[in-house]
């Protein structure tokens, strides 16, 4: 059982989709990677032809993906600065040896990751170590636990499982980044249509 909710976890899979008007795209996703680390990955796609309708030129674009840069920059590591924080504060409280040597290993599982400018896309995001880190930074808990329900079929028995999943919110790298860029650039971004999509593969 264990080998199956291994294999289970590191397909996990979610992928927030933000339509843009004009075909320019924010997208978040949410990948468990083979060596169990968890990356929430904001994806900002910009279209030219939404660009040149919006009235940029080329220096405009090259200045807007420096900005957007930046304020990507700015907020991933805002988010790792506050996480550690949180935990050094917990940590002046703290004089259990194991409990001390827990909280600095989770503290030190965040990192910021990204890519630069490739074919107008821009790729930056927050790589939890393990399931562990990501769990304590949104606070994630197992006490709830739902009984399986059992469907009898004639020629099968169905049985479904309910519960919380990690994954239960957008990221707060993409809320902080899609409300920024909503508001900075109203004249090419309409945040009003959004998808979610979880997928996983046994």
């Amino acid at each position: 059982m264990a080998k199956i909710n291994k294999t289970l976890m590191m397909f996990i899979l979610i992928v927030v989709t933000i339509c843009f008007s004009a075909c320019s795209s924010v997208r978040a996703m949410t990948v468990t990677n083979d060596d169990g680390s968890i990356d929430e990955l904001v994806y900002i796609s910009l279209d030219d032809q939404a660009l040149s309708d919006a009235g940029y030129d080329n220096v405009d674009i090259e200045n807007l993906q420096t900005d957007i840069t930046t304020t990507a920059m700015r907020e991933a590591n805002a988010i790792v600065q506050n996480f550690k924080n949180r935990i050094d504060n917990q940590l002046l409280f703290t004089t259990d040896f194991q409990t001390r040597t827990a909280l600095i290993a989770i503290r030190d599982g965040l990192q910021v990751v990204g890519s630069g400018w490739q074919n107008n896309t821009y790729v930056i995001g927050l790589r939890f170590q393990n399931s562990d880190v990501y769990r304590y930074y949104y606070n994630i808990t197992d006490t709830t636990t739902v009984e399986p329900e059992n469907e009898e079929h004639f020629l099968y028995t169905k049985v479904i499982y309910s519960g919380l999943t990690m994954y239960v919110d957008y990221s707060d790298l993409y809320n902080n980044l899609e409300s920024e860029f909503n508001a900075k650039y109203p004249e090419f971004i309409d945040s009003s249509s959004n998808e979610l999509l979880y997928t996983y593969v046994t």
